[in-house]
């Protein structure tokens, strides 16, 4: 499923990134820094709503009904992100919840799943162990009931402070997988994905971060 944007003087089928300071005028701060990070990730503060794009997801099957799957379980790279882009493995993990389980929402596998057991605001923010080039993320939700949402994608150098970059509102579905093409290269060690809005409790099974190019290599 590919997101696509509205407003703000955007084209249709890119993600815009807001506008943020460089990472040098951050503070120093999540998994794998100098300091260990706390035992369980915290929501933070909404922020300005308006300072990251509106992206709308639009419906689209993920694969044809009725065919057997035999990688049912394996996260695999959407068609149109093309053959040259990677899945960024994960450091380590943590959320606002059962922080032991975080690390089941990027282990490849969408049969396993990081469950916070609770409704919005909740966070789930990945180390990716060094600063890493990301162009696309790859979201696999799990919902009961599904339904319209609000996820808002921060980045951080540190882990303590994240930026806004990408908002996330439309209609998801369980177990669909949503593709999240950016409209330029994000250069991150830290992505937190902050769920805001959601009819069901915040749960992902799986949450692919993509690099592309040579940079994949």
């Amino acid at each position: 499923m590919r997101l696509r944007t509205r407003g703000l003087g955007v084209s249709l089928l890119l993600v815009t990134a807001c506008s943020k300071p460089s990472f040098t005028e951050l503070h120093p701060q999540v998994l794998g820094s100098a300091e260990p990070p706390p035992s369980a990730e915290q929501p933070g503060p909404p922020g300005d709503a308006a300072a990251a794009p509106l992206v709308v997801a639009v419906d689209a099957p993920v694969s044809p009904p009725g065919v057997p799957d035999p990688g049912a379980c394996t996260l695999r790279m959407p068609p149109g992100l093309g053959s040259d882009c990677r899945f960024v493995l994960a450091v380590s993990t943590r959320g606002t919840s059962r922080d032991a389980e975080a690390g089941r929402a990027v282990d490849g596998d969408t049969c396993t799943l990081w469950n916070a057991e609770g409704f919005a605001p909740q966070a789930l923010t990945i180390d990716l162990g060094a600063p890493t080039d990301v162009d696309a993320f790859v979201l696999v939700p799990e919902m009961t009931p599904s339904g319209q949402v609000t996820h808002r994608i921060e980045v951080s150098d540190d882990g303590r402070t994240f930026v806004p970059a990408h908002r996330i509102e439309g209609p998801m579905r369980t177990e669909q997988a949503f593709e999240m093409v950016l409209p330029r290269r994000e250069r991150t060690r830290f992505v937190r994905v902050r769920s805001e809005a959601s009819p069901s409790w915040i749960a992902w099974r799986e949450i692919g971060v993509v690099r592309c190019g040579a940079s994949a290599r």
